[in-house]
């Protein structure tokens, strides 16, 4: 299907061989499914019940949705197709208040890469989109490290000039006397 149509995998490019054109088209058919599924485990709640999952929980749930098919591995999956699901998806899991959506894009954007891809026409018009890559799993797990990796340094250097600053309120007293006995309680009063 083509980019940013209903269905959510990315168009095959000009001059692709048949096979891509093939398994684009299955994990169309897959994602189909995957609605599906999604819509009858909705079904299957009986009224009444309740859950609450936050914004990351439901992403690492959409991936492993994802992650069931493998013809999904290595393709892109429209923006439009994620927030047009994103409902079903809540349902699926009895969930009647979700996170808003932003809040769960963000955690998606985590576990899968989003690219913004900006398009022109020959008439000259722009088509914007936001696209996100299903990297192997083995890929999205040292993604995941390096992620995890580069937040701990940064707070790590976060924490340094935080204390470098407070440090800076503070300084040696002069010839290393001690400021004690300017704080202590005069003697007999």
């Amino acid at each position: 299907m083509p980019q940013g149509g209903p269905q959510g995998a990315s168009e095959v490019p000009q001059g692709e061989p048949h096979a891509e054109a093939a398994r684009i088209q299955r994990a169309n058919q897959s994602l189909e499914v995957l609605s599906r599924l999604w819509v009858k485990a909705a079904e299957g709640l009986r009224a009444g019940t309740w859950n609450k999952k936050t914004a990351k929980e439901l992403a690492v749930e959409f991936c492993r949705g994802l992650y069931a098919f493998p013809e999904f591995i290595d393709l892109r999956l429209s923006s439009q197709w994620v927030r047009k699901h994103y409902p079903i998806l809540c349902r699926s899991f009895g969930i009647t208040w979700p996170p808003p959506y932003k809040d769960f894009a963000k955690e998606l954007a985590r576990l899968l890469p989003r690219k913004r891809i900006d398009r022109r026409a020959r008439d000259g018009k722009r088509c914007t989109s936001t696209w996100y890559w299903i990297p192997p799993p083995t890929v999205a797990a040292a993604m995941c490290r390096a992620k995890q990796k580069r937040e701990r340094r940064t707070r790590a250097k976060r924490r340094a000039s935080t204390s470098a600053t407070a440090a800076d309120h503070v300084g040696p007293t002069p010839n290393g006397a001690s400021n004690s006995s300017r704080w202590a309680a005069p003697a007999g009063r």
